[in-house]
């Protein structure tokens, strides 16, 4: 399993429950454009990201990322979230990307010591070279509750892994 290093950029956007209504349709075309970015992931959300410093790849040929990964150490960097403070660590998460084609990548992703899964539910990658984001909608799950949120990845492809 690759690692991921990995610095957490928290909004307050990207903890509300989406709805799957909020999505692009199928026939709406993502073409990797920070436009295309915008519709699927809303200008409220995108801005936020932005303003907390987060790179954002635009491009329509990101890398392959398939593959397994592990988001070690999971530090908070920044956040607008009440309460939030930086430097805080989260568990351990692991990710696997699969069946990358043109623009669409599947996820699913998994907190090592929390019983919590995320399944993409419609994931997208834009990028150039070695430099790539994926952006998705999931359905997170626990034993406790279950919500849709978004999560957006954003990456360098390395030797040793994903920075």
């Amino acid at each position: 399993m690759k690692k991921i290093l990995f610095l957490f950029v928290m909004s307050a956007a990207l903890l509300t429950s989406c709805s799957k209504d909020d999505k692009p349709a199928d026939n709406e075309q993502f073409d990797g454009s920070m436009d295309s970015v915008s519709n699927f992931l809303g200008e409220e959300l995108l801005a936020a990201l932005v303003d907390l410093g987060f790179n954002v790849n635009a491009g329509n040929r990101p890398p392959s990322v398939e593959g397994h990964f592990e988001i070690s150490p999971c530090v908070l960097e920044s956040s607008n979230v009440p309460g939030d403070w930086p430097g805080y660590t989260f568990d351990d998460y692991r990710i696997k990307f699969s069946n990358q084609d043109g623009l669409k990548v599947d996820y699913d992703g998994k907190h090592v010591n929390v019983s919590q899964s995320d399944v993409g539910d419609g994931s997208f990658i834009s990028g150039d070279g070695n430099k790539f984001t994926v952006y998705l909608i999931t359905a997170t799950e626990s034993d406790t509750y279950r919500a849709d949120t978004a999560i957006v990845i954003s990456g360098k492809i390395e030797n040793d892994g994903i920075h």
